[in-house]
């Protein structure tokens, strides 16, 4: 029994810190990135150990292209990419925060963050100057419809602030075609958020009327705005309760 219970200290002493105490060294007391690198490194539970690996690149707000190479399992390795890529972009580096983007396999989801990132900086600027985000986002084909989903994400920011869409926004742009679908699509739902509580009221409204922030109509009426409000009545409103 004394040799068992000298084998279970030995045993004990070979495995090192426990998984909790690896962990709360490398969140918590290593002075130094690599210092809680190599403490993740002893945690045994491999799905604690690639929360900790990830992380700890949070912890020192690691910004380097290779800051995730440490990390062994791909599913979290994924996860670091897409953090990485968000701090990497609120740098200033677009490319380089993209180019993190297009190595995880949450890609898409990860550049339509650094879009949303991009329509807030640019919130305050006329169309034409905002749209220059744009530019770096060519690169990432799991994104094609980039131009769409920046005009669509920065309606609904406007619309949050209570700042009318102006389709005239739209004309003159490098991607007006982007700008107008999502105009269009911004039109469409908004009517469908409005109509849920009362339809028949919603469709006896003038057009261009139907959706309002305090008190002021959400959009300009206009030929996209107009045939907008059209197709949503033609869809939604029984026969005799829309305007003609």
């Amino acid at each position: 029994m004394r040799w068992l219970g000298l084998t279970l200290l030995l045993t004990a002493c070979d495995r090192g810190p426990s998984d909790a105490e690896a962990y709360r060294t490398a969140l918590v007391t290593a002075d130094t990135f690599e210092a809680a690198r190599t403490a993740c490194t002893h945690i045994r539970d491999a799905q604690v150990r690639g929360d900790c690996q990830v992380t700890i690149t949070e912890r020192f707000e690691r910004v380097a292209a290779d800051d995730c190479s440490h990390v062994t399992d791909p599913v979290w390795l994924d996860e670091c990419r897409f953090l990485l890529a968000e701090r990497v972009g609120k740098t200033g580096n677009l490319d380089l925060a993209l180019h993190i983007c297009t190595q995880s396999r949450f890609r898409r989801f990860c550049a339509w963050h650094l879009l949303q990132d991009g329509v807030d900086a640019t919130i305050h600027l006329p169309a034409a100057e905002a749209e220059a985000v744009l530019e770096g986002f060519g690169q990432i084909h799991a994104l094609k419809d980039a131009p769409f989903q920046f005009w669509r994400i920065r309606f609904r920011e406007l619309g949050g602030q209570g700042t009318p869409i102006d389709e005239a926004d739209c004309q003159g742009l490098t991607h007006q075609v982007g700008c107008e679908e999502a105009l269009t699509r911004h039109v469409w739902e908004m009517l469908e958020t409005v109509a849920r509580a009362d339809r028949p009221r919603v469709c006896a409204l003038p057009r261009g009327q139907r959706v309002a922030n305090q008190g002021v109509p959400s959009w300009t009426l206009g030929p996209l705005t107009t045939s907008a409000e059209a197709h949503w009545e033609s869809e939604r409103c029984p026969r005799g309760d829309a305007p003609r």
